[in-house]
Parts: structure tokens; sequence; C-alpha cells
């Protein structure tokens, strides 16, 4: 059998990914993290890395760095977490295989993460941002974000094929966590969806540019000018989805039901919107009075 420090970690990177690339709804993610692998460790082999060079190249990661242009560049503890969780699935894979004896990775432990991020936009700022975008489709749009929850790439990606006006539901086929996802439509989406011309192919986009295609221009020029138009500091694209979540824990939606609504993978993603909830730990505590 060929030894470890024979195999080239680049190579070993590149034929996970090649074996993985129809198997995994976050391949991008897997390649994005295999680029930066690829990139930090040009020419090394397996057996070329400890988990003490490991643990410095961490730190290094995470340290603050200054662009020419004088901004700061930050790398979350988050990032870094998911780029060393990829590199242990490759370890284990190679020793699967017999290219490695061990993982080095699997003697580091994970980096704590702080509580996920939930901005929201507020009435006023939800007005201002509307007011500042520049037609009506955009409005529309960002509109059907608030009233839904939807990722980005899951308003993009919405079919008439995925568009239920008897049922009033919206479906998700494949969402992030792999699973398909059902969503209600409010008034607010039916009376806009409705407004839009439909196209017979029901594989036709809902939101399409007008080549038909997937449109990008709302997420990352109309929505991020009409912020700064606005004056609507530290909102990002993404927010929107936070926004509807945090609306619905400040109406006393359950947990479980937001969760669903959101596609959340676990329950502890779903529990940052928990103190938004005025009612959730007043009815639970008020069980001790029966």
């Amino acid at each position: 059998m060929i030894k470890p420090a024979y195999y080239l970690l680049a190579d070993v990177i590149r034929e996970y990914l090649a074996a993985t690339k129809n198997l995994k709804h976050s391949w991008k993610d897997d390649a994005r993290h295999g680029k930066v692998w690829t990139a930090r460790l040009a020419g090394r082999t397996l057996d070329e890395k400890t988990p003490g060079e490991l643990e410095r190249m961490r730190t290094e990661r995470l340290a603050v760095r200054t662009t020419e242009d004088g901004k700061e560049h930050r790398v979350t503890s988050a990032t870094v977490n998911r780029e060393y969780a990829f590199l242990r699935r490759v370890f284990n894979v190679a020793i699967r295989d017999g290219k490695a004896d061990t993982n080095p990775v699997s003697k580091l432990k994970t980096l704590r993460e702080p509580s996920g991020r939930t901005r929201c936009l507020t009435d006023d700022e939800e007005g201002r941002l509307m007011k500042a975008l520049p037609t009506d489709e955009d409005r529309a749009r960002v509109m059907v974000l608030l009233h839904t929850g939807f990722r980005r790439s899951e308003l993009l990606g919405l079919r008439w094929r995925d568009v239920d006006f008897k049922a009033g539901m919206l479906t998700i086929p494949k969402a992030k966590n792999g699973e398909s996802r059902h969503v209600p439509m409010t008034s607010t989406v039916r009376a806009i969806l409705s407004g839009l011309p439909r196209a017979l192919d029901g594989n036709a986009l809902v939101f399409p540019n007008t080549e038909g295609h997937r449109d990008l221009r709302c997420a990352k020029k109309s929505v991020p000018a009409a912020l700064r138009d606005a004056r609507i500091d530290d909102f990002r694209f993404h927010d929107l989805r936070h926004t509807f979540a945090s609306r619905l824990a400040m109406e006393s939606v359950d947990l479980m039901v937001i969760r669903e609504l959101m596609g959340h993978k676990t329950m502890a993603m779903t529990l940052r919107y928990s103190h938004l909830s005025p009612g959730h730990r007043r009815t639970a505590i008020e069980r001790l009075v029966s």
C-alpha cells in the first residue's frame, strides 16, 4: 500500500469533491473550503500536518487583517469551524481509503461561536426602505421575503409549479437542510403573485430577469443601494429573513412553527428568536399556577 507521505492533500481534496459533487446539497460550500485548503497547503502531503500546526494556522486565520483600502477584514469563528470541519471529513475519508493513518483535525476543539445575528427591520425602517427602492418590482420582491422568510436563493429559484393558489401554499422543493418546505401564502403574497404575468411553462421562474434566468439585481444592487439611501445601517439582504422570523416571535407564534416555516435544521437556530416572544416565557411560567 502507498504510504500517506506520497498522497498530496490537494489531490485528496480534489478526489473528495469530485466524488461528492452530485451527492451533497452543500457541495458549493465544500468547494469553497477546498479551494482555501488547496491554496494554503499546496504541495503538502497527508502526513505533514500536525494538530499543533493546524492550531497555529487557525489562530492566524482568525487574526484581523487590514486591506489596502484601510478596511479591517476578520474571518469569523463560524467560518473557521466550517473550514476545519471540511478538512476533518477529508481526512476521515482518506483514513477509510487507506491513504492516511490519523486525522490531525480531530485533535482540535471546535471554536466557540457567538449567538446568531438577528437584526430586523423596524416599521419605520421598512417604510423608508420601500420608499427608497427604485421599482415596484423591487418592492414586491422585498415584500414577499418579509412575508415568507425565504432565503435569497429560494426566492430567485421559485418556479410557478411551486405556487399553489388553490391551497394557498408555496413550496421549496429542496431547501438548505435538504428537505422540502411549505410556506402558506399571506393575502399580501397572494395579491403580489396573482398580479404577475404567469408563464404557461411551470418550470419558468416567478421572478426572472429579462432573459428568463435568475435575477440577482435586486439582492446585489437595488436593495443595498436603497438601504444606503434610506440610511438604514447594519442591515443586510439576508436580514429580511430574520425580520420575518422576529416578527412571528413578537406575535407569540410557537417556536416549533417558526422552525418549520424557516426550515431550520436544528432547534438551536430557532432559539435565537425566543427572547423576542413576550408570551413564550409568560405562558410557560403561568403553568405553575395550575
